[in-house]
């Protein structure tokens, strides 16, 4: 993954559990030194959001939460976690694994 992927995973996160709310500025700035990065990087990362919905900008302002942003990053991570459960059942399938011992691997994971 690259670090402008992590980036905005992190701050797509931070949305979710409600650490940012609607209105809150996101400053490449602070990402940038969070994770020792260019600030470029913070800033794609932040485009990256950007385009995905979750971040505006107004003119003469910094990025900042979009209204609605909480339930489109839900809605996006679970249509990721879905895609992602795709590909892990495929797996299992492939090496036999049965349903029940594949449901229990993910319990345990779960639990954790």
């Amino acid at each position: 993954m690259l670090k402008k992927e992590i980036i905005s995973e992190d701050i797509r996160n931070m949305i979710i559990t409600g650490k940012l709310s609607e209105g809150d500025p996101v400053f490449s700035r602070e990402y940038s030194t969070k994770y020792g990065v260019n600030p470029k990087t913070a800033n794609e990362a932040i485009w990256l959001l950007a385009n995905e919905g979750l971040l505006c900008h107004r003119p003469g302002s910094v990025y900042h939460v979009a209204d609605g942003a909480c339930g489109m990053a839900t809605q996006t991570g679970i249509a990721r976690i879905k895609k992602e459960a795709r590909t892990m059942v495929a797996r299992a399938k492939a090496l036999g694994l049965s349903k029940k011992t594949f449901l229990g691997v993910i319990g345990k994971l779960y639990k954790t």
